[in-house]
Parts: C-alpha cells; structure tokens; sequence
C-alpha cells in the first residue's frame, strides 16, 4: 500500500511509502532542494518514529538532487545505527554521481535498484 506524502500541487516532490520483505521504501520522485526537502525530511522522520526496519530511500524517479538532499541522506545515516540499516538507491547522474563526487559512496550503503538495497537485508 502506497502512502503519498507530498503534496504535488505545492511541491514538485512526492514520496511513496511501502513495505518490500519488511524493508521500509521511500520512494521519491520529482526534485529534492532546499524548497522541497522538508517533504521527505518529514517522510523520513515519520518512518524512523513508528517503523524498526531497515530502511531504503529510493532516488531513481529523482530528478535533481542539491546539496540539501545529500545533507539530509547524511544526516539520516548518522541517525539510524548500523543494525537497522539505511540504503539509498540511486543510479545514474543526477543521484548517483554527485554522491560519487562527494565521497558519499563510500558512507552511504548505495545500491542501483530497489531490489538490490532490499536483498541487502
């Protein structure tokens, strides 16, 4: 079941909340900056309070990332411990690269597809 969060009619983000094999997906799509990244701030903030899995942010139906989306997916790395897992799917130049750049890839559990970052848990 599918949960939409953002509003698309004020924000150009949307974020998808599901369940895969106990993983929870947030699934983002449109652009993430510094307008539009308190939509999955809140997503993400409401997933960490009432759910213990592992959790999986999913970037591919991005279509930028700024500086204020990488700082948020670092600021939720520091957040939720090694035990229960966080990944990011992101594949790509717009998600994949400039966390590629920054070094990120190396911090970040960093998978190409959905399936792959849920096969990590």
């Amino acid at each position: 079941m599918a949960t939409n969060v953002g509003d698309s009619r004020v924000s150009p983000l949307t974020v998808d909340v599901t369940t895969k094999a106990q993983v929870t997906v947030l699934s983002a799509v449109g652009a993430i900056d510094l307008a539009t990244v308190e939509t999955l701030e809140a997503a993400i903030e409401k997933v960490i309070e009432s759910e213990n899995g592992p959790i999986v942010v999913d970037l591919t139906g991005v279509d930028f990332l700024a500086s204020a989306g990488i700082a948020l997916l670092v600021a939720t790395h520091q957040r939720i411990d090694d035990e229960r897992g966080l990944a990011v799917v992101a594949d790509g130049p717009v998600t994949a690269r400039p966390l590629m750049l920054t070094g990120l890839d190396e911090v970040l559990h960093i998978h190409p597809t959905v399936d792959a970052a849920v096969a990590a848990y």
